[in-house]
């Protein structure tokens, strides 16, 4: 045991993101806040993150790009993808939401008669 770092609530799914010469980025789901964490081992603790992902954020993959990535963050709670950006990785607290694709699935992942879906208008 090195250290213990302090997580947003419910954590889930986590990749690593190598950085030449730097030590790792470290990309943490978070399902019942909505949101993302970065984890710096440089620093040797959380130093950014990204809310509003969604519903339940879970599943994450990675496409790093040099000295940037573009995170997919699958939703299980909606049924959509979110994008994040980060445009630098020796900045993540500059990383940023930059899309949702597809539709809320919320009355098929909730059920037709739950508040969320009556609230999207009904079944969609």
């Amino acid at each position: 045991f090195i250290r213990g770092v302090v997580l947003p609530d419910a954590p889930n799914e986590v990749r690593v993101i190598a950085r030449p010469g730097r030590g790792d980025l470290v990309v943490v789901t978070s399902t019942s806040t909505g949101s993302i964490a970065f984890y710096d081992d440089d620093v040797g603790d959380l130093v950014g993150g990204v809310t509003g992902l969604g519903t339940q954020p879970f599943g994450l993959a990675v496409d790093h790009r040099g000295t940037a990535a573009r995170l997919y963050v699958s939703n299980f709670g909606d049924g959509r993808l979110a994008v994040v950006d980060v445009p630098d990785l020796t900045r993540p607290q500059e990383a940023r939401l930059v899309a949702h694709l597809g539709s809320q699935q919320t009355c098929l992942t909730r059920g037709p008669t739950s508040p969320a879906c009556l609230a999207l208008g009904g079944v969609q």
